[in-house]
């Protein structure tokens, strides 16, 4: 008997994911960056662009170097197995910030 294990890790990180020169297939994208985070699909959620038709689309937030003041989302849209798109997207999001920052 086989079983399968989802792991929800979100994306923290201060630049988008980056991706090899080639475009990966979406099984090995998500192999690579896990699922996308719900809550930046949420950020986002009637003020993005359409999505490509037919398209499923992952969703990462990006809080931005040092100096940033709002969220970013970055979609990675799928057709099939192939990327077709990759968009940021601006929200009207602070980004937070710890203590003393």
């Amino acid at each position: 008997m086989e079983s399968l294990l989802f792991v929800f890790v979100p994306y923290r990180g201060g630049a988008a994911l980056l991706l090899p020169s080639a475009e990966p297939s979406r099984e090995a994208f998500v192999r690579d960056h896990g699922l996308g985070d719900p809550f930046a699909r949420a950020a986002v959620r009637g003020q993005e662009p359409e999505p490509p038709a037919g398209a499923g689309c992952e969703y990462f937030p990006d809080y931005g170097d040092e100096g940033a003041v709002r969220l970013a989302v970055h979609r990675y849209c799928f057709l099939g197995d192939r990327l077709v798109e990759d968009t940021v997207i601006p929200t009207d999001i602070p980004v937070p910030r710890g203590p003393g920052s």
